[in-house]
């Protein structure tokens, strides 16, 4: 089973109409919806307002992952990816489903590019590996880095934890209630738990490659 949301604030209707484009486009937009976004500048623990956004945006993700199905499998995107034309050739019910099935211990699969600098070659020579028409010169330039396969690596020690563009599994969503509610007994106005939670060894992480980038803010 899978769904999606995409977090977006209520102000921000123009990322929100580019993300419902961007999902008619690779034909996702039946499972992946639109979920509000908390909004620092009118809520938040502190009194400086970039903490308090930080924080907004660690309680999106949390209210995301609260409030999904334990069932299911769940697509989570913030409102400026950018994503892949063969986006919905991988993330699929099919595709997720037989991920999930096959990796029981993972928890988060990452799907966007943000791994340690040191990485960059290693994973560079993964990606290529799935694309190959890269070099071939009867082929136009986009239709060159199309992949026609997967990479699912352990992302730790590789990858720094930015949350733009993951899949939770149901597993995942137990174990990320559990550090949420750990890691806000620990420090109460926390900005960011998913990514603490991944660091004190509390969820397993995976990602894959080539990914789907940000866009740059």
């Amino acid at each position: 089973m899978l769904d999606g949301v995409f977090i977006n604030l209520s102000r921000s209707d123009a990322r929100r109409a580019q993300m419902e484009v961007q999902l008619a486009d690779c034909h996702s937009s039946d499972f992946i919806k639109r979920f509000a976004a908390t909004d620092g500048s009118v809520e938040g623990p502190f009194e400086n307002s970039a903490l308090n956004g930080a924080w907004a945006c660690r309680r999106s993700h949390e209210n995301v992952i609260n409030f999904a199905s334990n069932l299911s499998a769940t697509v989570v995107l913030e409102d400026d990816v950018e994503l892949s034309g063969s986006f919905s050739t991988f993330i699929n019910e099919a595709v997720v489903s037989s991920f999930v099935e096959s990796n029981e211990n993972c928890d988060i699969l990452f799907l966007e590019c943000c791994p340690y600098s040191a990485q960059v070659p290693f994973l560079l020579s993964l990606a290529e590996k799935q694309m190959s028409g890269r070099t071939r010169e009867d082929l136009l330039e986009g239709d060159r880095y199309i992949p026609f396969g997967l990479n699912i690596v352990d992302a730790k020690g590789i990858y720094a934890y930015s949350t733009a563009s993951y899949i939770v599994t149901p597993k995942g969503k137990r174990h990320f209630g559990d550090c949420f509610r750990i890691i806000q007994a620990r420090q109460r106005q926390s900005t960011c738990c998913i990514e603490t939670g991944l660091r004190l060894g509390l969820s397993r992480p995976r990602s894959r490659f080539p990914f789907w980038l940000p866009h740059a803010l």
